[in-house]
């Protein structure tokens, strides 16, 4: 917002300047735009290399699961910038709601999605199954739709709510939102399968699914390592999930009942 602000006082100071010197009003009007574009645009493109350079640090931090680390280092760069760049402080706050989404703290991640929602189809459908998990159906559907006015191009989101139209029983619903995708997306050969599959009355399997599900549903993989982990060692998380409680990792059969228990 402040480069907006300070290109406009610019712009207009220079026209006006221009206007008084040349004593024709419309004299100044040129001079002014150019400036005050050129003034946002350098003010724009500097400010995003710099919060480019510390989005960097980012990766490293989800690796080591540091999620307090990232969620300082989003906060500290809304802090910083959010004023200078726009739109930064929403896409910030998406960030943030979908690291918190990724620990399955939905309560917190929920605020912080609406107010990222502008241009973010991410948390758009990111909502949309947090509604789907509290059994409002109308309002996930609604959000899924919302998520396809920002990006119809996104094949996940016809993924996710095709599958989750299955779910609750509706193969007819999940078969348009397949049609609807195939005719935004006609090339998309994830879309067809999924389509068959539906058409089909084929179970669909989460292994099935395009690894990007798990970042909507990371309860699916919390319980895909715990069978893992029944079958050849400690479960070990995907990066960012983090379990709501701790349960003792299952002992084989013959192990006495206090190893069982830890």
């Amino acid at each position: 917002m402040l480069t907006i602000i300070i290109s406009l006082v610019l712009g207009t100071a220079v026209g006006a300047g221009v206007s008084w010197f040349f004593g024709l009003w419309y004299t100044g009007v040129a001079p002014g735009l150019l400036v005050a574009g050129l003034t946002f645009f350098g003010l724009f493109r500097y400010f995003t290399r710099v919060v480019q350079g510390q989005m960097g640090a980012l990766p490293a931090l989800l690796q080591a699961r540091d999620l307090d680390g990232a969620e300082r280092l989003l906060t500290g760069i809304a802090s910083s910038y959010g004023r200078w760049v726009l739109l930064l402080d929403k896409q910030i706050s998406a960030q943030r709601g979908m690291l918190q989404y990724a620990q399955m703290k939905f309560d917190k991640a929920r605020p912080l999605l609406e107010h990222g929602t502008a241009y973010n189809w991410q948390a758009r459908l990111a909502l949309g199954c947090i509604a789907y998990r509290e059994k409002s159906q109308d309002d996930a559907w609604d959000q899924f739709q919302r998520a396809i006015k920002v990006s119809s191009k996104e094949a996940m989101i016809y993924v996710v709510w095709s599958v989750l139209a299955v779910r609750a029983g509706d193969r007819e619903a999940a078969l348009k939102v397949l049609s609807d995708g195939l005719n935004a997306i006609p090339d998309s050969q994830l879309l067809k399968d999924l389509r068959a599959k539906v058409a089909n009355k084929e179970r669909i399997k989460t292994v099935d699914l395009p690894e990007a599900w798990y970042h909507f549903f990371p309860e699916d993989m919390v319980k895909e390592m715990m069978v893992k982990g029944r079958r050849g060692g400690p479960p070990k998380l995907p990066d960012g999930v983090q379990p709501r409680y701790q349960m003792p990792y299952p002992q084989p059969r013959g192990a006495s009942k206090k190893a069982r228990r830890g």
